[in-house]
C-alpha cells in the first residue's frame, strides 16, 4: 500500500515561481504593446465588452452622487430661501417706517406752514 499526500498538502509548482512568470509574460506583453501598438484591437474589443459591466457597477454611485448632490443643493436653497424671507420681513419693516417718518413729516412741515401764516406769534416747540 502506498501512501501519498492528502490533495491539500500536494507540492506543484512553487508560487514564486508563477508570480516571477506571470510578471514576465505581462512586462513582455507591455512592452510589446508600447513598441508595436499590438494590443490596441484587443483592448478596443475589450472596453466594449467591459464598458456596458463598468456602466451597470457604477450606477449605484452615479445615483448616491446625485441623490447626494439634490438634498445638499435643496437643503441649502430652502436656508437661503429662509434668510431671504427674513431679509424681507425686516425691509418691509424699514419701509414701513420711513413711510410713517414721511408722513409725519409732511405732517409737521405742514403745521409749520401754517404757523408762519398765522399773525400771531407762534413758537414752535416739541
Amino acid at each position: 500500500m502506498q501512501l501519498s499526500p492528502p490533495p491539500l498538502f500536494k507540492h506543484g509548482t512553487p508560487a514564486l515561481l508563477k508570480l516571477a512568470l506571470c510578471l514576465l509574460i505581462s512586462l513582455a506583453l507591455m512592452i510589446a504593446d508600447s513598441q508595436f501598438k499590438a494590443l490596441e484591437q484587443i483592448r478596443s474589443i475589450a472596453n466594449v465588452l467591459i464598458s456596458p459591466i463598468q456602466a451597470v457597477m457604477q450606477a449605484p454611485r452615479n445615483f448616491l452622487r446625485a441623490s447626494y448632490d439634490y438634498l445638499t443643493t435643496k437643503g441649502s436653497l430652502e436656508v437661503e430661501n429662509e434668510n431671504l424671507n427674513k431679509r424681507v420681513a425686516e425691509l418691509t419693516l424699514l419701509a414701513n417706517q420711513s413711510e410713517l417718518l414721511l408722513s409725519e413729516n409732511a405732517q409737521l412741515r405742514n403745521l409749520i406752514g401754517i404757523a408762519q401764516q398765522s399773525r400771531f406769534k407762534i413758537l414752535i416747540s416739541e
